[in-house]
């Protein structure tokens, strides 16, 4: 009796922390992601570029009472240099501007980071990309059609299309312990059930 109580309190914890599991991942995984637009995808050093988003996190990742995390808009890439930093609205949506610096003519990636420097981490559906074409000061462009966007975009996707691939990997796995311990509590309270033996009333 003490071992089928023992069982089935493991089972029960069980399938607690697969559900919990479960319904993290799963959130996580169905979270939005943060887009990024550009006023105009060329310009020349100097020009002014308005950035507009969507779907940034407004609460702190640390509690709802905490004001969220500022989002800032970076030049070349997550790492590059803050060209504007600022707090997403309680819609989720942002619009700031930036003035192209004087560099190379090419591509280059502009990135909406929203990070959270206590956790160390990114905020849902972060970090949001887009790329941008730098002229030639007489507004002439260096790259020849059919040519593709600068490497450190299609790099940056890919870590995020693989990131959000093993979080929905994860998601359903955690659900399929969910159902699996579901399976293990329900049997074995059946099977206890069906050991009680019958009351015979005496004749």
């Amino acid at each position: 009796m003490r071992n089928m109580s023992r069982r089935k309190a493991v089972g029960l914890s069980g399938l607690a922390a697969c559900f919990i599991v479960a319904l993290g991942l799963t959130a996580y995984a169905c979270t939005n992601l943060a887009t990024l637009n550009l006023s105009n995808n060329r310009g020349r050093p100097g020009d002014s570029i308005t950035v507009t988003g969507s779907s940034f996190l407004t609460v702190c990742v640390c509690g709802p009472q905490m004001p969220p995390t500022p989002v800032k808009i970076r030049w070349a890439g997550v790492q590059g240099k803050v060209m504007a930093e600022l707090m997403p609205e309680r819609s989720g949506a942002l619009s700031a501007a930036f003035v192209v610096p004087d560099v190379t003519p090419g591509y280059y990636v502009i990135a909406a980071t929203q990070h959270d420097d206590v956790f160390n981490l990114d905020t849902q559906g972060t970090p949001a990309l887009t790329s941008f074409e730098v002229l030639t000061p007489t507004g002439q462009s260096v790259v020849g059609e059919g040519q593709v966007a600068a490497p450190a975009t299609q790099t940056d996707e890919t870590t995020s299309s693989a990131f959000l691939a093993l979080t929905v990997g994860l998601g359903v796995l955690g659900l399929a312990l969910f159902v699996g311990g579901s399976a293990v509590v329900i049997r074995q309270m059946t099977g206890r059930r069906s050991r009680v033996p019958a009351v015979v009333s005496p004749d």
